[in-house]
């Protein structure tokens, strides 16, 4: 045998096959179908748009589809301005609500807070259909396992009815399909610009709410007070909630840190402002939120990880002690009516133990884990919302998402979402250890912010931006993956 025609034995002989591409996001437009069915609700919406105007919830049922539509077609046309249209118009969507009083009344079964049900689950279903969805890594697949629990527990006859089970889908279910949106459309250009939208609506939503407690409210949020019994020492912003006010201005609290660790000076000129509408707010947990995010963020400023910890302990130690000591000061300080009574709720509960409410919180949560021993299987998707209370057999409230899991999904679906948090905090460290840029570190600020409430879906624009940040850090972490698995040499481990 001629070894001149023998092939080389050597590394390139057999060459590896090709890893799987990361396709990015194509802008492929809409099918015929779906172009259809656009024109069809057009035609429908005409047709019946005398009979709806007549009704509060008629007259917002037609705005809703309109913003609805709009942002729908952003998303595929326009990824950028969709996305950050709908954190905008879901930032403000409480404000909204209020304002229209005069013009459309009042609807408690609001249809605008429906568009964000509707546009995430169409934009969901067209990638779907399309074969377009994620499944490459670990948490895009143990997403797909908790997806598929929670559909399972729609039907839970625990939790009183399939109405409370439709209920769980709007506050549970839909904020995760976010997910799959910022795998598909989270370039770092689209995360920047989401997380400057996010600092201008806590920038923003703090000088509405420091109007709301030194000059009142709006004649129509004094129409809203009196509807719904509200207490009017509330102060909420233009957002739905004023628990959701308090995380929006943690978030842009982290976002000014981290600009600020980044070596951004600029940014330290508007933190004293959020600060001072957190203290103002009278939420302890907000300001306490607000600490445990900034220690954590300048923690892992530690270029290895073994010295976060020190960094840690010196953090805290610093941060409650300058915590105290304002808290100290503010108490000699008349600050006058409504800015009072909530400064004098800060101080006494976070200086005396004896106010404090961290206990019974504690005991919820708790309480709430133990339900996935109690009931194996889960009492039902939606049995933590207030749709259970109305409709069903009673709402178990335990303020955590994470013990709502435990309710909701029973002890599989609550562990699954324990590694799945787990697994987020996770790659967002390892991101920000490899990028050592400033998007890194603020997503994980924002992450840690609403820490506790990723499934509450009544934040609306919260649960929005987590979710779509967290699809975002995993298009990221799969990216440098695919890029790494290219660069190895022949024979390489891959890890």
């Amino acid at each position: 045998m001629n070894d001149s025609l023998a092939p080389e034995i050597g590394p390139d002989a057999f060459p590896r096959p090709a890893p799987k591409q990361f396709h990015p996001p194509r802008n492929t437009g809409l099918s015929a179908a779906a172009r259809w069915v656009i024109f069809a609700l057009i035609v429908l919406g005409i047709v019946l748009s005398p009979q709806l105007l007549t009704t509060p919830v008629g007259q917002r049922g037609v705005l809703a589809a309109s913003v609805g539509g709009l942002i729908f077609m952003l998303l595929i046309k326009s990824p950028r301005d969709g996305v950050l249209m709908t954190l905008i118009y879901l930032g403000i969507l409480g404000g909204l609500r209020r304002w229209l009083i005069p013009a459309f009344g009042w609807a408690p079964q609001d249809p605008l807070v429906l568009v964000q049900a509707a546009v995430i689950g169409l934009y969901f279903s067209f990638v779907l259909v399309s074969r377009r969805l994620d499944w490459d890594t670990r948490l895009s697949r143990c997403l797909g396992w908790l997806l598929g629990l929670m559909v399972l527990e729609i039907v839970n006859p625990l939790q009183g009815g399939i109405t409370v089970g439709i209920a769980g889908v709007l506050f549970m279910l839909v904020p995760v399909l976010w997910y799959y949106a910022g795998r598909r459309l989270g370039t770092p250009f689209i995360v920047l610009n989401l997380i400057r939208v996010a600092l201008a609506l806590s920038l923003v939503g703090a000088a509405y709410g420091m109007y709301q407690i030194w000059f009142g409210y709006l004649p129509s949020e004094q129409i809203w007070i009196r509807i719904n019994g509200v207490a009017d020492e509330r102060v909420f912003s233009f957002f739905t909630l004023m628990a959701e006010y308090g995380l929006f201005l943690v978030i842009g609290i982290s976002i000014l840190w981290a600009a600020i660790l980044k070596g951004n000076r600029a940014a330290i000129l508007p933190l004293p402002f959020l600060l001072g509408s957190a203290f103002f707010l009278g939420e302890r947990g907000v300001l306490v939120g607000a600490l445990f995010s900034c220690v954590l963020l300048w923690a892992v400023q530690g270029k290895k990880f073994r010295v976060w910890l020190p960094r840690l302990a010196i953090a805290l130690v610093v941060g409650v002690g300058g915590l105290v000591w304002s808290l100290q000061q503010a108490q000699h300080i008349d600050f006058g009516g409504k800015a009072q009574v909530f400064v004098e709720h800060q101080t006494s509960g976070l200086l005396d133990p004896g106010h404090s409410t961290a206990t019974a919180h504690s005991s919820m949560i708790f309480n709430g884990l133990l339900e996935g021993f109690k009931a194996p299987l889960g009492r039902g998707l939606g049995a933590t919302s207030l749709a259970a209370a109305r409709f069903g057999t009673g709402s178990v409230t335990t303020e955590s998402d994470w013990s709502d899991s435990f309710v909701s999904l029973g002890l599989i679906g609550g562990l699954l979402y324990t590694f799945i948090i787990g697994r987020v905090l996770l790659t967002s460290a390892q991101q920000w250890m490899k990028t050592r840029n400033f998007a890194s570190l603020a997503i994980l600020g924002i992450l840690l912010a609403g820490l506790g409430h990723w499934l509450h879906g009544d934040f609306y624009a919260v649960t929005m931006l987590i979710w779509f940040l967290i699809g975002a850090q995993d298009r990221a972490a799969q990216l440098d993956k695919l890029a790494h698995f290219e660069q190895m040499k022949p024979g390489e481990k891959i890890l």
